[in-house]
């Protein structure tokens, strides 16, 4: 009888929750509400980090492109101006022969 006796103090009442689920409740909002401000800056500041890298990388390529097309059109001047030049030669020196 006295090991009944023993066995039932040891237990928590019905009405009241025991000490492991009391800390457990108590311990889940004092880490998840951290966790998930921590998680929610890391995402943001992520998310600005991606944007300055697309957009310098976006500006470091429209400026390699423009580079290249102001070579492309430098060329291409120069090619239409020693065409024309040689017309000119051609037609001096069919005036002379």
């Amino acid at each position: 009888m006295s090991e009944r006796r023993a066995s039932r103090t040891f237990r928590a009442p019905r009405g009241q929750a025991g000490l492991g689920t009391t800390l457990t409740l108590t311990l889940i909002p004092l880490v998840l509400i951290p966790l998930l401000l921590m998680a929610g800056g890391a995402y943001l500041r992520s998310r600005s980090i991606l944007r300055e890298q697309a957009s310098s990388q976006l500006l470091s390529a429209a400026q390699a492109e423009g580079q290249a097309l102001t070579v492309w059109a430098q060329a291409r001047q120069q090619r239409l101006l020693l065409g024309s030049e040689r017309s000119q030669l051609k037609e001096a020196a069919a005036t002379l022969v």
